[in-house]
């Protein structure tokens, strides 16, 4: 019965495997350029005077900008801002999240392309942007109307870093990416010998 093999319920069938290492490498290749792209973010906030913790209030405030307008409040009165650790937490990983996010688009945008080589960095740097472009246009303020949000300052980030960091960020971000999805990290390997079908179990 070697029908059994490709039945979509076999966990182990070719096309799913593929799928699933495409969507891994996606995730970790996004996780892995939010790295790069805080350390920038921090950066933009300590040369601004905002502090290198802002951005990240910045990030999560969408959800709490209580930590984002007491920062700012406090900057505008020549004060330090305090710092709020969770929110720095919770702002750092909303990053990771938006990365794995814009990873997968990568991963599964140019599946079938085999570009090497500058062009594909430029891909990533030119893809890192327009993921800046979506999230800003489109996914944070679709994220405000839904859950009816009306203290969320969408376009905080930008003046806290600045729009020439915030959109080198974004660049590196995706070059992070275009370049973890050549490397090996994100290549499948066979563990324990070659994957387990139906077929295989009937022929033993």
């Amino acid at each position: 019965m070697p029908f059994l093999g490709s039945l979509a319920g076999d966990p182990m069938r070719p096309e799913r495997r593929s799928f699933e290492q495409q969507l891994e490498a996606g995730i970790i290749a996004g996780i892995a350029s939010a790295v790069p792209a805080a350390i920038i973010l921090a950066i933009g906030g300590a040369l601004s005077a905002f502090g290198a913790a802002t951005p990240f209030y910045s990030i999560i405030s969408i959800v709490d900008p209580g930590p984002l307008q007491a920062a700012l409040g406090a900057v505008k009165a020549g004060n330090e801002p305090e710092f709020f650790q969770l929110q720095v937490s919770g702002g750092i990983g909303l990053c990771a999240l938006m990365g794995a996010i814009s990873g997968i688009i990568f991963s599964f945008g140019l599946r079938k392309g085999h570009i090497k080589g500058f062009p594909r960095y430029l891909i990533g740097a030119l893809h890192g942007i327009a993921m800046m472009c979506l999230f800003y246009v489109v996914g944070f303020r679709l994220v405000t109307e839904v859950f009816n949000i009306q203290d969320a300052d969408i376009m905080s980030l930008a003046r806290v870093v600045g729009w020439p960091l915030l959109v080198l960020a974004h660049a590196v971000h995706g070059v992070v990416i275009a370049w973890v999805m050549r490397t090996g990290l994100v290549s499948p390997k066979a563990v324990f010998g070659p994957p387990i079908t139906a077929e295989g179990k009937l022929r033993e």
